[in-house]
This record gives structure tokens, C-alpha cells and sequence, in this order.
């Protein structure tokens, strides 16, 4: 009787001891999956002069590169990746987040314009990859309460990232726009692009 309880007991912690490798499994893969469902923080002294890599695409969705001569002195630089909850009150009709927007900030200033650009990389979710394509996706700032959209300088869809450059910190988002959206940004781009090429041509 005492060898059937050993046995018994034996096989009692090794089931007690897969079941709680399988809880850790599925938390530690699920938070590497998912990085925007409970958002994030990440702040970084920048070092003038110093190439600087703020967040990470595996553990915070969105990563920001900054060249070593972006600024002249040192700067606290913040980048807040919201939550899924945070990003509700910022849907907008037309426009599904691909993932969440985020906030990069310079100290406590807003909207902080750059001499050089720095470029924002963006993991798209792996389950929003399958038959998606790149011309529908679009990265976006938040100005006045609403969205303004530009198109991405490169889509990988094999490696499920999007990149662009910018010249600013602030608000962005990214994700599908609709058709009609689509063709208002295109208008809009084309129009603004017209209007610079006739003041050239005056100047």
C-alpha cells in the first residue's frame, strides 16, 4: 500500500509540476505576443553623441532609434505605449489601430520639432499579417483631437514591422485606414504637394 501511495504521489508532482511550467509558459509567451495589451514606459538618459535605442519591439511593440547628433546636449527622452483600455478614446472612425498609439516626449515639452530625423519602428500584431496589405497601412499623428495620416517609408510584412522617419516627438498611432480615407489622404498629400510645387515655381 505504501509503494502505491509513493507511486501515487510521485505522479501527483510531476502533473503539479507541468501544470505550473505550462501557467508560466503561457504568461511569459503571452506578454512577448502581446506587448500593447497592458502598454508601457520606457525612459533613456540621451547621451549627445551616443546613438541612442529606446524600447524594443518584442517587449514594448514600438522602437525608437536616435542618432548621436539629434541633440547637442543630454535629454531625458520618455516613451509611453498605451494600453489597449488607453487606446479606446482614441479610435476613430475609418482608422483600426494596429496595435496602440504611443507618446514620445522630450522632458515635459510637447510636440518637439528636430533638426534630424529619427526613425519609429512599430511591430504589427502577428495575427492582424495574414492577407493584409501594405499600401492600407498608415502611420498617424494626433493633432486637435483628431488623426492625420501619412504613409510609412517602408512596410515588412515577412518580418511584420513598419518603419518611418520623423522630424518631430509627439502622438502617433498606426494602423488600416478604410478606402474613403484612404482616397482623402491622398487628396489631401497631393494637394499639399501641388500647392508647394506652384509656390516654387512663383518664387
Amino acid at each position: 500500500m505504501s509503494k502505491i501511495l509513493e507511486k501515487h504521489g510521485f505522479y501527483i508532482k510531476v502533473f503539479f509540476l507541468l501544470a505550473l511550467f505550462m501557467v508560466l509558459f503561457t504568461l511569459l509567451t503571452g506578454c512577448g505576443s502581446d506587448p500593447y495589451k497592458k502598454g508601457s514606459l520606457t525612459e533613456e538618459e540621451f547621451q549627445a553623441g551616443k546613438q541612442t535605442t529606446l524600447g524594443s519591439l518584442k517587449k514594448t511593440g514600438w522602437e525608437l532609434d536616435i542618432p548621436g547628433n539629434t541633440f547637442e546636449d543630454d535629454e531625458q527622452i520618455s516613451m509611453r505605449v498605451l494600453s489597449e483600455n488607453e487606446a479606446q478614446i482614441y479610435q476613430s472612425n475609418g482608422f483600426t489601430f494596429y496595435g496602440t498609439p504611443v507618446e514620445i516626449k522630450l522632458g515635459e515639452k510637447e510636440n518637439v520639432r528636430l533638426g534630424e530625423p529619427v526613425s519609429i519602428t512599430l511591430q504589427i500584431p502577428e495575427d492582424l499579417l495574414k492577407d493584409l496589405a501594405a499600401d492600407e497601412l498608415f502611420f498617424a499623428v494626433y493633432y486637435d483631437s483628431g488623426w492625420e495620416y501619412f504613409c510609412p517609408d517602408e512596410v515588412d510584412l515577412d518580418k511584420g514591422t513598419a518603419t518611418v522617419q520623423v522630424y518631430h516627438f509627439s502622438f502617433f498611432g498606426f494602423g488600416k485606414l478604410s478606402e474613403d480615407e484612404q482616397i482623402k489622404t491622398f487628396a489631401k498629400n497631393y494637394a499639399a504637394l501641388q500647392w508647394e510645387s506652384e509656390k516654387l515655381t512663383v518664387s
